[in-house]
């Protein structure tokens, strides 16, 4: 089969460092025949993929309506910030909560 077509995948030179060097680790002479090795393999079914997502929630325009107020309340200093491991954490907050 002749290999005549092309594949460019941009990557940043860290990550490209990295595969070369994790190619040789495995015995592969290159980076490129890792990609022919996964790509083979992918189309042959011997490699599965599975994606796995969390939903995520939109939020609800109350939710953004207390978003805003919170991001409002740090603006004008009405809120204070807490060290939970403060000997005096306690006394803090019970005196910011009064």
């Amino acid at each position: 089969m002749a290999k005549n077509e092309r594949i460019q995948i941009p990557i940043s030179l860290e990550k490209k460092l990295k595969l070369e060097a994790r190619s040789e680790q495995l015995g592969f002479d290159s980076s490129t025949d890792v990609v022919r090795f996964l790509i083979n393999n992918f189309l042959n079914d011997r490699i599965n993929i599975s994606i796995d997502t969390e939903y995520v929630e939109i939020a609800s325009p109350e939710l953004e309506k207390n978003i805003r107020e919170a991001m409002e309340e740090v603006k004008q200093g009405q809120t204070i910030s807490l060290d939970p491991s403060d000997t005096d954490f306690h006394n803090k907050l019970i005196k910011f909560a009064d």
